[in-house]
């Protein structure tokens, strides 16, 4: 009985996970990369500026997906070429394109700007990374 009680417990907290029917296999994935460049992430973490770490930490986000998977930056500056899903190249270049900004944007506005450009693909798998400092006035 209490062998019984401790696998229960095992696997209560193993967290089982029953793939559904309708999730997508390994095809095509859209990650979406939201990048704060506020004038906040200017300051300084140990040698360099938090934007500089995070923009380090995007760039290797595609090397954890496949060659076909789409790309997509977003950063305060609601650039109209962050509009479009791109591949692994040219994020990496828009990656490097993104200086800081004055222009100040809550994390709500950030989600309501990544809702209304998803695309009509719902075949593709999607993923959003959030990098920022999450300063309170952006939380509001």
């Amino acid at each position: 009985m209490r062998m019984m009680a401790v696998a229960a417990l095992i696997i209560a907290f193993a967290r089982p996970y029953i793939k559904s029917g309708d999730a997508p296999e390994e095809g095509l994935k859209h990650i979406s990369v939201y990048l704060d460049n506020s004038l906040s992430m200017q300051l300084r973490a140990d040698r360099m500026s938090v934007l500089d770490e995070l923009r380090i930490q995007a760039g290797s986000l595609p090397t954890a997906f496949r060659m076909d998977d789409r790309f997509r930056l977003l950063s305060n500056d609601f650039l109209p070429q962050h509009q479009r899903f791109m591949s692994a190249a040219e994020f990496q270049q828009e990656l490097q394109q993104v200086r800081p900004n004055a222009a100040g944007v809550s994390l709500g506005q950030v989600l309501q700007r990544l809702q209304m450009n998803e695309t009509a693909d719902n075949s593709a798998g999607r993923l959003i990374y959030l990098l920022s400092d999450f300063q309170r006035s952006a939380l509001n």
